[in-house]
């Protein structure tokens, strides 16, 4: 099974956060300068994790079209050939807004939402795959997949640092390459 992450990866959740937070507080930041998982250095009016929790569950952060470019249509012809996933980790008013959206560009693609509530440690790196697209290095140096690639496009974030000389795409076209090339359909 091929399992690709949601956040950060089909979708620019950190774009869509800083732009709702922008909206939501009156603010003008731009989210290129985004470097940490808290959102800094934007986002200074939450102080909290859990003011940054709050904020992924308002349904408008997933209502934009805000997918990096190529992941529809490359999720869609990969799900042709490949046993394919989503699988995406959030509480259950975040997993909701998400599954909504997924459902609506890619109804055809097998969908996984870990649920995390109450700090429950539920995670992705149970599930088994083959192949695991995340933008996230936690959750590619756990993983049960036989080959892990890190999505970084064009921007290191201090999430994703540590992934040296290992499998990195930076567009989705790229990860389709690798795909086709590991299971030999070059």
């Amino acid at each position: 099974m091929i399992l690709i992450d949601f956040d950060g990866v089909v979708y620019n959740t950190v774009r869509a956060f800083v732009e709702l937070n922008n909206e939501l507080n009156g603010l003008n930041e731009d989210y290129r300068d985004t470097v940490s998982w808290n959102f800094a250095p934007n986002c200074k009016n939450l102080k909290t994790s859990e003011e940054v929790e709050e904020l992924f569950r308002y349904k408008k952060l997933y209502e934009k079209e805000y997918f990096y470019p190529n992941a529809l249509e490359v999720i869609n012809r990969l799900n042709k050939n490949y046993d394919l996933a989503i699988c995406t980790m959030g509480d259950n008013i975040n997993i909701i807004n998400k599954l909504n959206l997924i459902e609506k560009y890619l109804p055809k693609i097998n969908i996984i939402p870990v649920v995390n509530n109450n700090g429950n440690l539920n995670t992705k790196n149970n599930i088994k795959s083959t192949i695991k697209l995340d933008d996230h290095i936690k959750n590619l140096v756990s993983t049960n997949g036989e080959f892990s690639i890190l999505f970084e496009p064009g921007k290191r974030y201090e999430w994703n640092e540590g992934w040296e000389s290992k499998p990195t795409v930076k567009t989705w076209l790229e990860f389709e390459r690798l795909v086709n090339e590991f299971y030999g359909k070059i």
